[in-house]
């Protein structure tokens, strides 16, 4: 299965900068999985619990809002 780069950002560091097999983020509209070969598409995000899946761990990290920017091979998440 083809990895989606991920990177979680905030104003002070990086806090994950991983090729992932998916992540879930909280979208205002409700939670998205994203999978490599994702429609681009930019996301307003609300609090709560981003999920990244590699093979069998998953990693949360929790989050007070921002912003994703999906293409087709990466999601870069400003916090």
């Amino acid at each position: 299965m083809p990895k989606i780069n991920c990177k979680l950002l905030t104003l002070n560091s990086k806090i994950l900068d991983k090729d992932l097999d998916m992540i879930v983020i909280p979208g205002k509209e409700g939670e998205l999985g994203i999978l490599s070969g994702h429609v681009p598409m930019i996301v307003a995000l609300k609090k709560g619990q981003i999920k990244a899946y590699l093979e069998n761990t998953i990693t949360t990290y929790d989050i007070e809002g921002g912003f994703a920017h999906i293409t087709k091979d990466m999601c870069n998440i400003l916090s």
